[in-house]
């Protein structure tokens, strides 16, 4: 494989000294199933990232060097969280369910546990409600199931009594979210032909790294196939590291790529056709949410993801 590419602006303007933004491009490299048998029976699948930490550099496709734009994306993290309801007849039906299924005998005992929770139930409702409210229930009960209408005994039950069922409404853990994509915006000025040809032959780069290919087939099954985009590995810097303090960023991949050739809201090129001021913008979104285990125990530097 040939030596990747470096593509770098402005030219000469970033040192060991300098912060900067550095982009890797990635051949993409699909993640797998991992089918659980009964001798291991594991959801557990290695994330986007391990499948690239393992290739060395010789497997990049090419990396661009840009400087930290002006305004930076925002460091974001977010979990799926919304409001769980268990009314007393959901609870009250779990619980049946779950002794009825524990019992040996399923069929014999779900009869009389149904009439257990029908006793329970009447009891309850009119030792609380009273004999009208008893009445209520059954009432907007068959109702409901006529008209295909939830939630109408409640109304009833507050418009006699002032009073509703507690359906003990709890904030619940749903699951993990992707991040939202974070875009960058590069402004870019080329001083000379050298830094001119860098910015073109660096947009074609991306352009092309970021689009899908046809597939290899011939005959009938050309066309029929098409391969994955290249990956990014998006990083800050400072110098030949790590960049000490800012966040890091998952595989990601280049969802938009937005190029405005009047970065001065004014159309001027030089004589070779080349705009004086363009604008870049490139927008992420990163292949796979964070997990706890993506924190070390101690943070020795950053503020992590």
């Amino acid at each position: 494989m040939s030596k990747p590419t470096v593509f770098r602006y402005p030219l000469g303007l970033i040192d060991q000294n300098t912060d900067y933004v550095k982009i890797d491009a990635y051949k993409y490299r699909p993640p797998g199933l991992n089918v659980p048998t009964q001798q291991n029976f594991s959801f557990a699948q290695k994330s986007s990232d391990g499948l690239y930490d393992s290739l060395g550099a010789k497997e990049i496709r090419g990396t661009i060097i840009l400087p930290i734009p002006q305004s930076m994306p925002t460091n974001t993290q977010s979990a799926s969280w919304s409001e769980g309801r268990m009314g007393p007849g959901a609870t009250l039906g779990l619980g049946i369910a779950s002794k009825t299924i524990e019992s040996k005998d399923f069929f014999s005992n779900l009869g009389s546990s149904l009439a257990a929770a029908a006793v329970g139930i009447s009891k309850a409702a009119q030792t609380t409600l009273g004999q009208k409210g008893l009445q209520s229930f059954f009432a907007a009960k068959g109702v409901e199931q006529l008209l295909g209408q939830d939630g109408l005994f409640n109304d009833v039950l507050a418009r006699q009594t002032g009073a509703v069922f507690n359906e003990n409404i709890e904030l619940l853990f749903r699951g993990l979210n992707l991040r939202a994509p974070f875009q960058f915006a590069f402004d870019l000025a080329p001083r000379d032909d050298k830094e001119a040809q860098v910015i073109r032959n660096m947009v074609i780069f991306l352009k092309k790294e970021m689009a899908a290919r046809k597939g290899s087939q011939t005959g009938a099954a050309a066309g029929l196939f098409l391969t994955a985009p290249s990956v990014f590995k998006v990083q800050y810097m400072s110098g030949g590291k790590p960049h000490p303090y800012l966040n890091k960023f998952k595989i990601c991949a280049l969802t938009d790529l937005a190029l405005n050739f009047t970065g001065s809201n004014t159309y001027a090129t030089y004589s070779d056709g080349t705009p004086v001021h363009m604008s870049l913008g490139l927008t992420f979104q990163e292949l796979t949410p964070i997990y706890a285990q993506d924190y070390p125990e101690r943070n020795e530097t950053g503020v992590g993801y």
